[in-house]
């Protein structure tokens, strides 16, 4: 009886949602050119925003960690371009990838 109850137990923290991540970039849509936000990019429904930020190797880049798997709206406002807003659906457990156009004014 208590190996029965240790393995159900174990199953059914196998069965619990693991939270997936976003990572995306932006750039301009006519160059290219990767973009730096200074209001970054947000997830509405979430009530998060995250910066849109720089390193050695990348520009124009930023994630959420720990998305519920579903279907979010992506919001992204930056000034000189027209605001984007997306639809993106989420993976449990995964990465989903986002690319960003924005388009000038």
């Amino acid at each position: 009886m208590l190996r029965l109850l240790a393995l159900s137990v174990l199953l059914s923290g196998a069965a619990v949602a693991q939270p997936g991540v976003i990572q995306g970039t932006i750039a301009d849509a006519a160059t290219g050119l990767p973009l730096i936000l200074p209001g970054g990019v947000a997830l509405p429904g979430l009530h998060r925003t995250a910066p849109v930020r720089a390193d050695g190797f990348r520009v124009g880049f930023f994630d959420f960690e720990d998305v519920p798997r579903g279907t979010h709206r992506v919001t992204v406002q930056a000034p000189g371009y027209k605001r984007l807003d997306t639809t993106i659906t989420t993976l449990e457990g995964g990465m989903t990838p986002v690319r960003v156009r924005l388009s000038p004014r």
